[in-house]
């Protein structure tokens, strides 16, 4: 997310003292790059109150930028310049978009629970609640049971295929009250005995209610992907939700 963006205009320049003028003319806000705007503010009048400086937001990368702020000059001979404009908020622009060969932008890829998950989850789909990239990622819904147990998410087989010495590239959402003891990343090959490259990853260095991204290398002898996924492994009861996004190689 980006931030704030912010648009501040500084005052204009030093009217000259001589004749009555009119008010001053609106100085514009700059363009704001990461929440910075530059630009002139109104110009004092002579010996009349300056017009009010007009300041506009710039776009830039965060979600709403923040109006400019622009004080009027003051005038030599004259009176202070006009009050300080009120800039109009920017639009941020809108997010990258995720080009992974999973990113669940629009639907659930063909993910679901896996064969031989002994939990099973209560649902499984496309989430715009949480996002490692793009506006969208794989929601698991489950709920533990007392005794420990694991669930399984998986895409069977994984398309585009994978090729031998591909690292393939995970991220996964946990929630902080999970009662996690593990979560296992894998390919399981269709040769070599049906070969279960994986990854394991412990709770100590699992995110928590933020992403954790976990790459499994597929060895340079792998023959056909079968399957590619997440084991969830817990140690007790717990309900919630879990949530995977932007898996790539």
């Amino acid at each position: 997310m980006g931030g704030v963006l912010v648009g501040v205009d500084t005052g204009g320049a030093i009217g000259a003292g001589a004749p009555p003028a009119t008010g001053g003319t609106s100085g514009s806000g700059g363009f704001g790059v990461e929440g910075i705007g530059t630009g002139s503010g109104g110009a004092g009048g002579g010996s009349a109150a300056g017009g009010a400086g007009a300041g506009t937001g710039g776009d830039g990368p965060a979600p709403v930028g923040g109006g400019g702020v622009a004080p009027g000059g003051n005038s030599a001979g004259g009176e202070m310049g006009g009050a300080a404009g009120a800039g109009v908020a920017g639009m941020g622009g809108a997010a990258a978009p995720d080009t992974a060969n999973y990113n669940f932008e629009s639907s659930n890829q063909a993910w679901g629970m896996g064969t031989g998950s002994p939990g099973t989850f209560t649902s499984v789909g496309r989430s715009t609640t949480q996002h490692f990239a793009g506006q969208a990622s794989l929601a698991a819904s489950l709920s533990a049971p007392a005794a420990a147990t694991h669930f399984i998410l998986e895409v069977n087989p994984p398309v585009p295929a994978i090729p031998a010495g591909a690292v393939v590239t995970f991220h996964l959402y946990v929630p902080r009250s999970a009662a996690l003891t593990a979560v296992v990343a894998y390919a399981l090959e269709a040769g070599n005995n049906y070969r279960f490259d994986n990854t394991f990853v412990a709770p100590a260095s699992l995110a928590r209610d933020a992403w954790t991204t976990v790459r499994v290398t597929v060895p340079a002898d792998a023959t056909t992907i079968l399957r590619i996924g997440v084991r969830f492994e817990f140690s007790g009861a717990w309900t919630g939700t879990v949530y995977l996004d932007s898996i790539d190689w």
